[in-house]
């Protein structure tokens, strides 16, 4: 009797060990110190303008104030460098995305930093599409009438994009990839100047995020042939996918997400993600994160991790098969 009765108070005593964490932060004991959401591009941007309005929310949400800070240079990699060296105690995450974790690996050798390894998954927050666009006076109103013509002349075409390594030149290259065609990649620095010379004429095609093109092609400055994710847009309904419209399987999604350090505490990760998708389910929320072309996606931190290797394994084999390394 008293060896079963040590056994099983061994074991209860086991099993609050277990849910500790889970009962500790939902007191509110985490944070106990300013968190910092650490953004590796300017100002502006989509993954600054989220990352703040996330941080207001959270900071509602916690005991903390949670602070953006911008730590922008070679496509996301400063920051990301800088996430991963930091203390795994959750008071500092990265809003990472495809570019710094999937795309950077891809296409640059030295990256300083594991897209994997090297980080915690810790909160998906959405889906932007792309969009490929041409001037109105471009021969081609389709994809279908676009891949003919860019195979009855190869290399003829050009397509913009706003700049080397970015979603939507990746965008572009798997398009060229999987329609057997060859058009010449446009690099511009940034949407304003691609966006600028499509408007002007001085290039036919561009790839470029959804949220940026949209205003000119609602207002009719430009059209819009196809969008690269996998469904139609909410915000372009009427626009097909490149998918559907003669390149099955074909897919590219911008998308932000939430790192911290490898090693964090999975308590402390479950927290963060259980009070960030809480966040992502309110409508005012998803409305402001729809006026930067984002849909909101809720997942688990598991979910999110399968889905990182997913991206990483994409883009690596796309990078050596179209020879898109840059470094």
């Amino acid at each position: 009797m008293t060896n079963r009765r040590t056994v099983l108070k061994a074991m209860a005593g086991g099993a609050a060990a277990i849910l500790l964490p889970e009962i500790v932060y939902a007191k509110g004991e985490f944070p106990q110190k300013p968190v910092r959401i650490i953004v590796p591009n300017p100002p502006g941007g989509a993954s600054d303008v989220i990352s703040r309005f996330l941080a207001h929310r959270l900071s509602k949400m916690w005991p903390q104030p949670v602070v953006v800070e911008n730590r922008p240079g070679a496509g996301g990699s400063i920051g990301s460098r800088y996430v991963a060296s930091q203390s795994n105690d959750g008071a500092t995450l990265l809003m990472g995305g495809i570019a710094s974790h999937a795309i950077n690996p891809a296409l640059y050798t030295n990256i300083g930093y594991d897209p994997v390894k090297d980080f915690t998954a810790v909160a998906f927050i959405g889906t932007l599409a792309n969009v490929l666009m041409a001037r109105n006076e471009f021969p081609a109103t389709n994809i279908k009438e676009l891949i003919d013509l860019a195979r009855a002349a190869p290399g003829k075409y050009m397509y913009s994009s706003v700049g080397n390594g970015t979603s939507p030149h990746l965008s572009g290259a798997l398009f060229c990839e999987m329609a057997h065609i060859q058009m010449v990649h446009v690099p511009y620095k940034g949407s304003a100047a691609a966006l600028n010379d499509l408007l002007g004429g001085q290039i036919s095609l561009g790839f470029d995020n959804l949220s940026a093109g949209l205003p000119y092609i609602k207002d009719g400055r430009i059209k819009a042939l196809g969008v690269t994710t996998e469904q139609r847009s909410i915000l372009l309904p009427q626009v097909p996918t490149i998918a559907e419209s003669g390149v099955p399987g074909y897919e590219v999604t911008s998308w932000p997400g939430l790192f911290g350090p490898a090693g964090m505490d999975p308590g402390v990760t479950q927290y963060i993600n259980e009070s960030v998708n809480k966040v992502l389910q309110e409508k005012e929320f998803q409305q402001k994160l729809l006026r930067v072309g984002t849909t909101a996606k809720p997942m688990t931190p598991e979910e999110f991790s399968t889905f990182l290797k997913a991206q990483v394994q994409k883009y690596s084999a796309l990078a050596k098969k179209a020879h898109l390394h840059l470094a």
